[in-house]
């Protein structure tokens, strides 16, 4: 249960807070953009790594951000979300064999001639930028 409280407590309360804490600048400049952090667990119900707390919480996320999209789309502040598949971090490409990562690659449609000529951050990163534009 304490995995489940800090999974929640990071992913779908910290997005909550945070929009809560930016929200009041936005109205008070006519507008602004929100971008939440998902993933795409919380589409296929399940991820490489991470449990089905994980997928709730990000889920959560979603949910989160097309209320909120439409709660505040009057007032001109925009709210997306984007749900990001497996990336590759520290923290991830010590939890599985190359092989394995290899595999997941090369079953990602144009993923392994994209995986393996581009940095992993910039790849991340794009997604969120655009509809904060």
């Amino acid at each position: 249960m304490q995995d489940y409280d800090r999974v929640l407590d990071v992913s779908l309360r910290g997005t909550l807070l945070m929009s809560q804490a930016v929200i009041p600048a936005m109205r008070a400049n006519g507008g602004g953009s929100i971008v939440c952090l998902s993933s795409v667990s919380a589409q296929r119900g399940g991820g490489i790594f991470g449990g089905p707390h994980y997928s709730a919480a990000k889920a959560g996320v979603l949910g989160l951000a097309k209320a909120m999209a439409r709660e505040f789309a009057p007032e001109q502040i925009r709210i997306n979300s984007i749900t990001p598949g497996l990336i590759q971090t520290d923290i991830t490409g010590g939890l599985m064999q190359d092989e394995r990562r290899h595999a997941i690659i090369d079953a990602i449609p144009l993923g392994g001639w994209v995986m393996r000529r581009t940095s992993p951050t910039p790849r991340c990163s794009w997604p969120a930028i655009s509809p904060a534009t």
